[in-house]
This record gives structure tokens, C-alpha cells and sequence, in this order.
């Protein structure tokens, strides 16, 4: 075997065990620390690799990582435009700790991917204000103040949000992810929901849009509707509180039970669904 063949076989051996190594990734040490960073004003956040965040507003923008001590330095965190970005270059396996404090001014859209779960504990207000999980990230809101919101969940990835007000919200979720929406006072909510997800709404809207299939299930007798359109499909159940007018379409094996008595519009409902009001 010649040098150069040797040399090939020596560089194929040794790019590949760095790459297992690199797949194989980095352990936390258990010794949990909090390290600040400075930070520039943003309005946008983006975070992965199950770095979750817990969000503050407020009358600055401060930024503290808060994990075990060896993984503190592989977190990166730029601004890029009007945008967060954090996330870490290098695979980590296990961790006691992973978690960002971020205060704020003001944010209109979030972005969580990888599991990395975004939870407010304390009131957020913002105009327009959008949020899109994957990935079996999660969202935890204690109260939200917008004037329209915009959510978009998949993946596993579930939502616990309460409103304090809210003219308008779009929200899709898909792939298992489970939905609790607590205290909305809207005039309009549109929600799709797809693929075994199940959303559990309470509160008080005018008008509903509700599109649910493949065995998703609804439970809204505490959300007072005024005027529903409501669409189930594919073994897709819902229970819901309407009060003056039903378009209604049901089809593939999906219920319907509402408590209002509210004049039936429309109806589109195939021998194999149920209906009870």
C-alpha cells in the first residue's frame, strides 16, 4: 500500500470519529450556574436545541443564561436585525439545566424549535403578536395582551395561554399538539386543528371557525360562541356552547354535541355522524 493511500485511509479514520464524537455530544455537569450577557434591543426571538426560555417584560432588555456550568459557554446568542437568535453548535445530551431569562420591551414573534419550551409567567401585552413551535416545543403564557395573535403549533408541541385581551386569533395545530386557551375575549378565532389534536377552549367570542380532523377533539362548552362555523372530519368530536347561529358540517364519523340552542344555518352531516343539541 502506497503513502498515499495510507495517508486517504488516516484522514477517513480520523474525520469520521470526530464525527462520532460530535454525534455523540456533551453531557452537562450537574453544577448549575447563571451567567449574564449583554444584549441589544430585539422584537423577534428564535431559539432551538432545547434552550427554553422564560420571558419578562419590562423597561430593558437583560439576557442570563442559566445552566450547568460546562454548557454555559456553548450557548450562542446574536442579534440578528431585529432578531434573537439562540442556540448551540455543539449536540448535548443531557443537561439538569437549560434555560434562558429574557426581559424585554416589547416582542411580536417567537419561534421555538427542538424542544425548547417558551413559558411567561407575568402579563405580556404587544400589538400584533405571533408564535410558532415544533418539535415538542411548548408554550406556557400566563396572560397575553394583543390586538391579534397568530399561533402555529406541530409536532407534539402543546400551548397553555391565557388572554387578557384579544381582538382576533388564528391558531393551527397539528401532529398531536394539544391546545388550552384560557379567558379569550375576541371577536373573531379561526382554529384549525389536525392530526389527533385536541384543543380545550374557555372564555367569550363572537364569531368561531373550526376546522378539526383526523380524530381531533374539542372541548368548548366553557367558550361562549355566538355565531359558529364548524367543520369535523375523520372521527373528530366536539362539544361546544353556541348561542345564535350554526353552519355545521360533519363528516367520517364525528360528533357534535352543543348545549346553546342557536338557529341552524347550514347543515352538512353524513349518516355516520352524530349530532346532539
Amino acid at each position: 500500500m502506497t503513502l498515499h493511500k495510507h495517508l486517504i485511509f488516516l484522514f477517513i479514520f480520523i474525520f469520521s470519529s470526530i464525527k462520532i464524537v460530535t454525534a455523540q455530544g456533551i453531557s452537562g455537569n450537574g453544577n448549575v450556574i447563571k451567567k449574564e450577557r449583554p444584549v441589544s434591543a430585539f422584537t423577534s426571538i428564535k431559539t432551538s436545541n432545547g434552550w427554553d426560555l422564560e420571558l419578562t417584560q419590562g423597561n430593558s432588555h437583560t439576557l442570563v443564561i442559566e445552566a450547568d456550568e460546562n454548557l454555559v459557554d456553548l450557548v450562542k446568542t446574536e442579534i440578528q436585525g431585529n432578531t434573537l437568535i439562540i442556540h448551540s453548535e455543539a449536540n448535548i445530551n443531557r443537561s439538569k439545566m437549560r434555560k434562558i431569562h429574557l426581559t424585554f420591551v416589547e416582542v411580536n414573534t417567537i419561534e421555538a424549535s427542538g424542544g425548547a419550551d417558551v413559558v411567561a409567567k407575568n402579563d405580556i401585552q404587544s400589538g400584533d403578536f405571533s408564535i410558532k413551535c415544533s418539535g415538542g416545543s411548548d408554550l406556557s403564557l400566563a396572560q397575553l395582551s394583543c390586538d391579534h395573535f397568530d399561533g402555529q403549533f406541530s409536532g407534539g408541541s402543546d400551548a397553555n395561554i391565557g388572554f387578557s385581551a384579544c381582538n382576533a386569533a388564528d391558531i393551527i395545530a397539528r401532529g398531536g399538539s394539544d391546545l388550552l386557551i384560557k379567558e379569550i375575549k375576541a371577536e373573531k378565532l379561526t382554529l384549525d386543528l389536525m392530526g389527533g389534536s385536541d384543543a380545550k377552549l374557555m372564555g367569550q367570542v363572537e364569531n368561531l371557525e373550526l376546522n378539526g380532523a383526523g380524530g381531533s377533539d374539542v372541548s368548548a362548552t366553557n367558550l361562549e360562541v355566538k355565531m359558529a362555523k364548524i367543520y369535523l372530519a375523520g372521527a373528530s368530536d366536539g362539544k361546544f356552547n353556541i348561542l345564535d347561529k350554526l353552519d355545521l358540517s360533519l363528516s367520517g364519523g364525528s360528533d357534535f354535541e352543543c348545549k346553546g340552542k342557536p338557529e341552524l344555518t347550514h347543515k352538512d352531516i353524513c349518516r355516520s355522524c352524530d349530532v346532539r343539541m
